[in-house]
């Protein structure tokens, strides 16, 4: 990657809004195909709350395609991270269908005081 690029990537990330991440989780038995699963859910779940204007559900949807695009993992090693995860009781799923196309749906079980700051963005003074 050049360094035009990567000047580009850090300009754009500007712009763009950062998730949290809490720190908990680098002290859990995780290997990184488990972190770097769980990161992306992490910023799919700020997407969703961003959306969705601070009208919170623990539940957003993610299909395995999508994760694996912002991981770079494979589908099958997502499958595998996303079993341990669930096993470890750092989220919850519930399988999707394809012939419904449905997406399968997430849920950190992870304290949510982390988002905290966000829900807050979408309440409004009165």
């Amino acid at each position: 990657m050049s360094q035009r690029e990567l000047s580009q990537i850090f300009a754009e990330a500007l712009s763009k809004r950062s998730y949290c991440v809490p720190h908990v989780i680098y002290d859990l038995p995780l290997v990184d195909s488990d972190l770097s699963i769980l990161h992306v859910l992490f910023k799919l779940q700020d997407d969703f709350l961003f959306k969705s204007k601070g009208h919170w559900t623990a539940w957003f949807f993610a299909t395995n395609k999508l994760l694996a695009g912002y991981s770079k993992r494979s589908v099958s090693t997502i499958k595998r991270a996303r079993c341990r995860l669930k096993y470890l009781g750092i989220i919850d799923y519930r399988l999707g269908s394809w012939k419904t196309k449905r997406a399968t749906e997430y849920r950190i079980l992870i304290d949510n005081f982390y988002l905290a700051d966000r829900l807050s963005e979408g309440v409004k003074d009165e």
